[in-house]
């Protein structure tokens, strides 16, 4: 098989491949799906001429030249028809123009394929030698027309796109001006000058070029730009001339001086291919010598880069207090990208996106669209899904790569906002905006380094806009904090971990008769001692305090409650101290007006129930004295005024004995309370009683007990006026127990002294008059009880607590604050 037979079936094979490469890039666009059937027309085309070559017989060989002919027609028209179609139409139709241009290829290829294109043929060792007949010249000028057609309509292109959509023209362009170069060459002036067509096959092979490089413009992930492909190209035809001219020499001087014997086809062949790789080997390097030479400096670009990074950055960094900080960034990018403008939209509420930045120094948006420089809402925002959008939407990937249905819709939608590239403003899959760049002054595509930086310029605006927002609320929040600390009614001081005053607000001066300026920025060591204290203390340790009253200077004339804290830092040290201090002369005041309030209503409470419970023995006695002057020397009622009189004395006596109680003054001997003795000695003082009833009474109490300091006199009678009280409350065959056991409440451990008993039950409405003076359930007494055992309680810095329950009885609980955190509170009574 010679050298024209494979060419011929690689192009065919080759041509199929790259034409499914282009369909299943976008099978819905119809420039792919054109140029899918026009490779494999040329692969059709390929193996016919295939036929023609390796035929034998004549007859044979004039049939595959008819029909060649006859399919040249459908590859020029589909040619011309993907030239209509490419780079920018995404949708199509069957307009008239269309159904005359497939029309025109059934005319002139029939008219090409009829007996008279052959006028006669000549089988050679080389291929069969053909003088053509007139149908060939009709055909040719045919072909000739729609060549122009095809190359005016990508000229025109090419002067009118810009961006991808030109790079993409222009490749195919000179594509097809190369193709039709050589065809000129093999077909016309090579017959010419040889007197035979057999080199005209290689017009077919040299149409791979023309396939292979419209198939780059249109599959290839990233293209380069004109300037760079224009410099490969020299750079590759300089390799080869040079290359070229040396290995003439070198083969001159091997076949020649040299007298090197290649006869032999094997000699031959090792020849060849020891010249073929020594070009291979030499071809990579000389290729990149030029392309340095000739190529954009790898440093500059670099650089450039870098330059853009470093504005971007230093805008972040550097950025003012609003939204004009997009401002650089735009400038930089309208510099970096080389486009007409670069606009900046954020989002609003009611999704509305306003213009709040706009670099147009080419005045192309004034011409243009006026309308970009306000706000944006509309369909064109909702074809492109700026809401939901994450990456930077190219239009150039639209144009080649996005094969969904709204790939026409989002293009136009791009076209009527002029912009070639647009830039989500994200933040955690959140729209914050949009950049909109628009086409470039050079009307070239966007490099590789251009490219990438899209996602980048987009991340450093969120990350400004997020700096802004996040400044903007922390500028607020120190707001709100110093108009909180400065209307506080308490002080605060604040001082670093070096001790520095660092935060004084208004009621700290004033209570320290001092001004901010005297103090922040100070040492500590200005402060008064009891401040001092408290803040080395915190600073030292690490943990704050509190101290419920002590002076604030040394006369003592002031007294202050104290907070401390220690302040952490970010990884958890410690970043200083605060003490938060306020004056108590107005507390105990309120407090001393309270207690006096307390004992007023204390005294109006006793002195009603005292005249109360005294006037009904009064009027006994009063009745019995008035009689007496007439009925005195009856006996019987001398008996009856007697036992009245006594009876009612006795009264007035237990009254006057619990009210001695209740107003005794406290001003008692404390000692250490032995509780098991006090517990038991109650428990025996009533066990005659609840014997004589049925009641069963117990003593609970733990071997070991913390100390209890206070007056047993005072305590045992607290407890056995719970007890008296837990005897009345029960019923025969009750129980009542005495436990006494530790207890917590209110966040301190209490010793408690609990009186329970069963089958009683106390309900919540009386809970609340318990402890009130003269208030009582039972049929007799005084109801002074328990407010003899809370008076006590109280004076020992304690209370009485109180559970009730229908299941399981009622306990009442003096709980007293143990030995260890004991102050007293003495009360102070009528």
């Amino acid at each position: 098989m010679d050298l024209n037979a494979v060419a011929l079936i690689a192009v065919g094979v080759a041509s199929a491949a790259l034409g499914l490469v282009v369909y299943l890039r976008a099978p819905s666009r119809p420039a792919n799906r054109l140029w899918c059937l026009h490779a494999v027309l040329v692969t059709g085309w390929a193996l016919l001429n295939y036929g023609i070559v390796a035929a034998t017989d004549p007859d044979i060989a004039v049939v595959y030249l008819r029909l060649v002919h006859l399919l040249s027609a459908f590859v020029l028209v589909t040619f011309v028809d993907f030239c209509s179609f490419f780079p920018d139409r995404l949708t199509s139709s069957w307009p008239r123009q269309r159904v005359l241009l497939y029309g025109s290829a059934l005319v002139f290829g029939g008219i090409a394929s009829l007996p008279g294109i052959v006028r006669s043929i000549e089988m050679t060792p080389q291929g069969p030698d053909v003088e053509f007949g007139w149908p060939l010249a009709l055909f040719g000028l045919y072909a000739i027309g729609l060549l122009s057609v095809a190359n005016g309509l990508l000229w025109n292109k090419s002067r009118q796109l810009h961006g991808v959509a030109r790079v993409q023209t222009v490749y195919v362009l000179a594509a097809a001006i190369g193709f039709q170069a050589m065809v000129l060459i093999t077909n016309v002036l090579l017959p010419v000058i040889t007197g035979n067509t057999q080199y005209s096959r290689w017009g077919v092979v040299t149409y791979f070029f023309t396939i292979a490089t419209v198939t780059a413009a249109m599959a290839k992930h990233s293209l380069w730009d004109l300037g760079t492909a224009g410099r490969r190209a020299a750079a590759g035809i300089l390799a080869v001339g040079s290359i070229g001219v040396a290995a003439g020499l070198a083969v001159s001087v091997l076949l020649g001086n040299m007298r090197l014997y290649v006869d032999e086809p094997a000699r031959l062949t090792v020849f060849w291919l020891v010249v073929g790789t020594a070009f291979g080997f030499t071809f990579t390097p000389v290729y990149q010598y030029f392309r340095g030479l000739l190529g954009r400096n790898p440093d500059e670009e670099r650089e450039r880069t870098a330059r853009l990074l470093r504005r971007l950055e230093a805008a972040v960094v550097r950025s003012p207090g609003n939204e004009t900080l997009l401002m650089p960034m735009l400038e930089a990018a309208e510099e970096f990208f080389g486009t007409a403008f670069v606009a900046a939209y954020l989002r609003r509420p009611g999704g509305v996106y306003e213009c709040v930045g706009l670099v147009d120094r080419h005045s192309y948006v004034t011409t243009h669209a006026p309308f970009l420089a306000t706000g944006m809402s509309g369909p064109a925002l909702r074809l492109l899904n700026v809401e939901g959008l994450q990456e930077p939407l190219y239009a150039g990937d639209v144009l080649r790569f996005d094969a969904s249905p709204h790939a026409a819709e989002r293009l136009s939608a791009m076209e009527s906002l002029h912009a070639s590239v647009v830039i989500p403003v994200v933040w955690e899959e959140r729209s914050l905006g949009f950049f909109i760049l628009g086409p470039k002054l050079s009307r070239d595509i966007f490099t590789a380094s251009e490219t990438s930086m899209f996602a980048t310029l987009g991340a450093h605006a969120a990350v400004a806009l997020k700096n802004h927002e996040l400044r903007a609320q922390i500028l607020a929040e120190k707001e709100r904090t110093e108009k909180i600390i400065s209307q506080m009614g308490s002080g605060l001081i604040a001082v670093d971990s070096r001790g520095i005053i660092s935060v004084v607000n208004a009621s700290a001066c004033e209570l320290l008769h001092r001004r901010s300026s005297d103090l922040v920025g100070r040492h500590l060591h200005i402060l008064p001692a009891s401040l001092q204290t408290s803040l080395s203390d915190a600073l030292q340790t690490g943990r704050g305090g509190n101290n419920p009253g002590l002076p604030l200077f040394p006369d003592g004339e002031l007294r202050v409650a104290l907070s401390t804290f220690a302040l952490t830092g970010p990884e958890g040290g410690n970043d200083g101290a605060a003490v938060l201090f306020h004056d108590l002369s107005t507390e105990d005041a309120l407090r001393r007006a309270e207690k006096e309030t307390e004992r007023l209503g204390f005294i109006r409470a006793i002195s009603a129930g005292m005249a109360h419970e005294i006037r009904n023995p009064l009027v006994a006695i009063r009745t019995f004295a008035e009689l007496a002057p007439r009925r005195l020397d009856d006996p019987e009622f001398r008996e009856s005024f007697l036992d009245v009189a006594r009876s009612e004395v006795g009264r007035l006596e237990d009254l006057v004995e619990q009210f001695m109680t209740l107003a005794r003054p406290t001003s008692y001997a404390w000692e250490t309370v032995n509780l098991r003795q006090l517990a038991e000695g109650a428990a025996a003082a009533v066990s005659a009683s609840a014997e004589s009833r049925g009641i069963g009474v117990s003593v609970v109490v733990p071997e070991e007990l913390p100390e209890l300091r206070g007056n047993e006199t005072r305590l045992h009678q607290a407890l056995l006026n719970l007890l008296l009280n837990a005897l009345d409350a029960t019923p025969a065959g009750g129980c009542v127990e005495v436990r006494v056991q530790p207890r917590i409440a209110g966040g301190q451990e209490r010793l408690g002294i609990g009186v329970w008993n069963s089958h009683s039950y106390i309900p919540p409405e009386q809970m609340v008059c318990l402890f009130e003076p003269f208030f009582t359930t039972k049929a007799t007494g005084t109801g002074l009880g328990l407010t003899i055992c809370h008076t006590i309680a109280e004076e020992h810095g304690g209370e009485v607590a109180v559970r009730s329950d229908e299941q399981t009885g009622t306990e009442f609980t003096l709980l007293l604050p143990l030995a260890t955190n004991h102050q007293r509170h003495p009360v102070t009574t009528a």
